[in-house]
């Protein structure tokens, strides 16, 4: 199809990517409140905003589907329509940072159109979106020029909240400790460097600061949590995470969904998978709030199991 798109394939494309646009602007609204909620201690608000963002999604399927009426007239229901808007939108969207999402959403209001069932590859985009790789993902890196506790006190005043941490020094006497327990007493002079995604995760009463421990033979997945005990103890380390065993625990289906708001959300979950090879893909998007994106990883995952079994 030529970039000069026939009304009124151009301004449904525009209605549908602006639906996406506000439904991941309140999401990350929403989200970024998570910070206050945790140096606060509002676990009800918590609990509030995560009901929240369940909601939003499906609200704003509703609201674009009802624009989309509007704009494509008679042709609303046609299937060479929206055949042609899945290429000219696809065209417009390729490559950007979460593309994936968005064209989650285009499929998620196609099915509410022709109320789909099981999948329509001739509205549908089909294919997972190619791996955007993490130089999408901002990442803070801290080059190891002294020792561990050194390091580890960096990172901590970097990720520092409104509420003060109780006592910063020995959270990071404690970070190193736990490192040299896991990688061994030579760990100071075999570390690089530490990186950790540039945001918090917050997920209940804990926030988690997840990372890596660059050394010179290998790479060590690392998860630090951190707890708020109120304005007698203030914020302290509650636990260092350094086997894959222990942060897929953290990272699982049995607990709540994590608030965090990395710069790509595809780039951040590729980085989860690298550290817990074994977590499924679509479960890393859950537990990050995302539910329908992982609801359409699994289903790519289960039809690829099931080509693979022919």
């Amino acid at each position: 199809m030529s970039s000069d798109a026939p009304q009124p394939i151009a301004p449904a494309a525009e209605h549908i990517h602006q639906g996406f646009e506000q439904y991941n602007r309140q999401f990350r609204r929403i989200t970024n409140r998570a910070r206050r909620r945790f140096e606060q201690r509002d676990w009800k608000g918590q609990m509030a905003d995560i009901a929240a963002r369940i909601e939003l999604y499906e609200y704003w399927v509703r609201r674009t589907v009802k624009a989309l009426k509007t704009d494509l007239g008679a042709t609303f229901s046609d299937h060479n329509t929206w055949s042609s808007l899945r290429e000219y939108y696809g065209l417009r969207i390729s490559a950007m940072p979460d593309a994936g999402f968005m064209k989650t959403f285009f499929n998620s209001i196609t099915r509410r159109v022709f109320a789909t069932r099981g999948v329509d590859r001739s509205v549908e985009f089909v294919q997972p979106p190619p791996e955007e790789g993490l130089e999408s993902l901002v990442m803070r890196r801290y080059p190891a020029w002294d020792d561990l506790e050194s390091n580890a006190a960096r990172v901590l005043r970097d990720f520092r909240f409104r509420r003060p941490y109780g006592d910063a020094a020995h959270d990071a006497r404690v970070i190193a400790k736990a490192i040299r327990n896991a990688l061994g007493r030579d760990a100071d002079q075999r570390c690089l460097r530490f990186e950790f995604i540039d945001t918090h995760f917050f997920q209940s009463t804990r926030a988690y600061l997840v990372g890596r421990i660059k050394l010179a033979d290998q790479t060590q997945p690392v998860v630090i949590a951190l707890r708020n005990d109120g304005d007698r103890q203030g914020i302290r380390v509650d636990a260092v995470l350094l086997s894959t065993e222990q942060i897929g625990v953290v990272f699982s289906y049995t607990r709540s969904y994590y608030f965090a708001d990395p710069t790509s959300v595809v780039a951040a979950v590729q980085f989860l998978h690298d550290i817990l090879p074994r977590k499924p893909i679509d479960e890393l998007y859950t537990v990050l709030g995302r539910l329908r994106q992982g609801k359409t990883e699994r289903y790519r995952s289960l039809m690829s199991h099931l080509k693979q079994t022919d």
